[in-house]
């Protein structure tokens, strides 16, 4: 199930990461804590990774665990275009 938690949480910022970061504006970046919080936030997950069961499980964990997992795999301190 973490594997599967791992690749919603990667599709999710594939989804969302471009929009945000344009927002950002020309040269803006994210750190990684803003990038494990931008998809955790608002149940990005559930709607943009394309894996529910796995959305379900990692929604119902503490949210300090699920911020955890969450930085195994956004672990660059920073995102940019």
């Amino acid at each position: 199930m973490k594997e599967r938690m791992l690749r919603a949480l990667q599709r999710t910022w594939q989804a969302i990461g471009p929009d945000v970061l344009q927002c950002m504006g020309e040269g803006g970046s994210l750190s990684r804590e803003e990038v494990v919080e931008t998809v955790l936030d608002a149940d990005h997950v559930r709607v943009y990774g394309d894996d529910a069961e796995a959305a379900e499980y990692l929604y119902s964990l503490p949210y300090a665990e699920m911020k955890e997992i969450a930085r195994e795999e956004f672990s660059s301190d920073s995102y940019s275009f």
